[in-house]
């Protein structure tokens, strides 16, 4: 599994850690070892990108997680 879906599993399956997120996207992403790019294509919810940079056909969102972008206001 690409260190990308690994992250996104995470987000999925722990609950402390998606809270972590949510306080910290930038952060937890980094922390994580994702790419400048791949943190773009999640705070932008590029799925293209992310089936692209993934190798998966097909990318499912089913945890209802606020992404971060520049529109968000802290």
């Amino acid at each position: 599994m690409s260190k990308l879906l690994d992250f996104m599993a995470k987000l999925g399956e722990d609950a402390e850690y998606r809270a972590h997120y949510i306080a910290d996207p930038d952060g937890t992403m980094k922390a994580f070892g994702l790419t400048d790019a791949e943190c773009k294509m999640i705070c932008t919810c590029d799925m293209e990108g992310i089936k692209k940079a993934s190798g998966v056909k097909d990318v499912y969102l089913n945890v209802h997680v606020p992404f971060y972008n520049d529109n968000n206001s802290k």
